[in-house]
């Protein structure tokens, strides 16, 4: 059951027809979040700190964190000094020129970084942690490549690879910290490195 939830609420999310961002935001929020949410609390009958919505180990998640930040601080700087591969991701215009363009386009970044999050590194990963455990993070990294591939209509980018080496540093941070709390942090300061590299330094 929870397999074929998993698999409908990726299709749903990846197909559903929305007409801009935010029936785009709204629809993968009760697809990606909401049905999970309900499955595990009324169905499975836990507490959703069970798929990672909560504290965790705070200690472990800190370190982790700190460290994913640093190599991923030092990998963005070494590609912005010795490649291109910056360049292939499109910024709006408008964030270039407004700052406050920016903090709304980063905030619902955020919004959509929490609700992977809270799908793949919590509901996919924890189901799948009973079964094969730590490789349930190569499963769910998996997960989200495909529905990656499914809302992009199959197109296969350096921000995809870029994407999917930080599922497996997401799901590493969930399954030491037993938190996507962590993932998330992880995902969205990395996310905000990211555009301002690019801002900064693509022309």
């Amino acid at each position: 059951m929870s397999n074929t939830l998993i698999v409908a609420s990726m299709l749903a999310a990846a197909f559903f027809p929305t007409a801009d961002a935010v029936q785009a935001l709204v629809s993968e929020s009760i697809f990606l979040i909401v049905l999970p949410a309900v499955f595990t609390r009324f169905f499975l009958k836990e507490k959703l700190s069970s798929i990672g919505l909560s504290l965790g180990n705070e200690v472990r998640g800190g370190l982790w964190l700190g460290t994913l930040i640093a190599v991923t601080f030092l990998c963005i700087a070494l590609a912005t000094h010795y490649t291109d591969i910056l360049s292939q991701f499109t910024i709006p215009l408008s964030v270039r020129l407004s700052f406050l363009v920016f903090l709304i386009y980063t905030l619902i970044a955020g919004m959509y970084i929490f609700i992977f999050e809270f799908f793949f590194r919590g509901f996919v990963f924890f189901v799948w942690e009973r079964v094969v455990g730590i490789n349930a993070i190569f499963i769910q990294t998996v997960f989200f490549m495909v529905f990656f591939l499914l809302a992009s209509y199959g197109k296969v980018s350096a921000p995809f690879f870029i994407m999917s080496v930080m599922a497996i540093g997401s799901g590493l941070l969930v399954e030491r910290s037993r938190s996507i709390l962590y993932s998330f942090l992880f995902s969205y300061i990395s996310v905000i490195l990211g555009v301002g590299s690019i801002l900064f330094f693509v022309k």
